[in-house]
């Protein structure tokens, strides 16, 4: 399992339960923000690489979600993506901090975008 969407999980408990030793893609939709600081600080997922936070309906002025870019057990963790921040927001995690990414960059589709391209005509893009 490379890739979770967790939607649906009731209580964040269930899936720091277990360590998920392969997981680099991790989405979630929390609407409780110290849910995410819980994670952040679990040893459950050492190699996520892109976490996506969903339904998140909070003004920049209200939520400080810096703490995102301290995750000591997540070493390869390099991109946060806050979907409905009032608007979406993606960031680079650098040295421990959020980097914002300029909008108009999509780092998360832009590999995935090319492969298939590559694929459907027989070219590399």
């Amino acid at each position: 399992l490379v890739a979770l969407t967790a939607y649906g999980v009731s209580n964040l408990d269930i899936l720091l339960s277990k360590t998920w030793h392969h997981l680099q893609e991790l989405d979630l939709a929390r609407p409780n923000v110290q849910e995410y600081q819980k994670l952040i600080q679990s040893k459950c997922f050492p190699n996520l690489t892109t976490l996506r936070i969903h339904e998140i309906h909070y003004s920049q002025q209200e939520v400080d979600f810096s703490f995102l870019g301290q995750a000591p057990h997540m070493p390869h963790l390099s991109l946060v993506e806050i979907i409905g921040y009032p608007q979406a927001r993606r960031f680079i995690v650098e040295g421990g901090k959020l980097i914002p990414i300029r909008e108009d960059i999509l780092p998360t589709q832009s590999d995935l975008i090319d492969e298939t391209l590559g694929r459907w005509f027989g070219v590399e893009v």
